[in-house]
């Protein structure tokens, strides 16, 4: 237990196990969370990445629960550093965050908190698959930088409130999100972060990131609403 932003904080290393594969995960639990925000990085490690850890310790200062997960094992990316094979493998993404999120709900300490997803690069169209997949479970979604296009068809079946969160200066990425607003049927909404780029490293860039995804969580995450 350790004591961040005048809260207590559980802390451990997780190993959820998936089929023939064991992902690696940090979850964070401060004292009352009623939802757990699940931060899913495609192309990067979610345990070694600066802004996800940064945007984990944000919601654990509103109060929410949050989850960490390496949705590749070391081994698939060692591979993939020379490879390159899991660049856009988005469907085995898909089922690696559909298997966290069920472990969640087999968690005596999460089994009741509503679910957030917040994916960026490959992991939001994997955020996005899940959030698909399971209307009942996922609260609320949002995509940093990510590529939400590569959801595909699945895109129509999203419940799920859906914020997308890119740079100014990432045209391209800005471009592909802006398409995908019109494949949501539900709620959703796109925010541009000033003079940013794709990773939001310009200064105070990755803080209006968290202050957006905070928001509209804790708009949209209904506690206790996860089954």
């Amino acid at each position: 237990m350790t004591r961040l932003f005048g809260l207590d904080v559980q802390t451990s290393e997780v190993l959820i196990p998936l089929g023939d594969s064991e992902l690696q995960g940090h979850l964070s639990i401060p004292d009352g969370a009623q939802s757990v925000i699940v931060l899913a990085e495609g192309n990067g490690s979610g345990l070694m990445n600066a802004a996800d850890a940064f945007l984990s310790q944000e919601a654990l200062h509103v109060g929410f629960a949050a989850l960490r997960v390496d949705l590749y094992t070391r081994k698939e990316l060692a591979e993939d550093s020379y490879c390159g094979y899991l660049r856009f493998a988005v469907k085995r993404l898909n089922q690696r965050l559909s298997g966290t999120v069920d472990w969640l709900f087999h968690q005596v300490a999460t089994q009741h908190m509503a679910v957030g997803l917040m994916g960026a690069s490959t992991g939001a169209a994997a955020a996005l698959m899940t959030a698909a997949g399971r209307p009942e479970t996922i609260g609320a979604v949002v995509c940093r930088g990510g590529r939400p296009d590569l959801a595909g068809d699945l895109l129509q079946f999203v419940h799920a409130p859906t914020l997308l969160i890119v740079g100014e200066n990432d045209q391209l990425v800005a471009d592909l999100n802006r398409e995908v607003l019109n494949h949501l049927p539900l709620e959703r909404e796109m925010i541009v972060i000033p003079g940013a780029g794709h990773q939001f490293e310009e200064t105070g860039a990755l803080e209006q990131v968290a202050v957006a995804a905070n928001q509209w969580f804790l708009d949209h995450l209904i506690p206790n609403s996860a089954v």
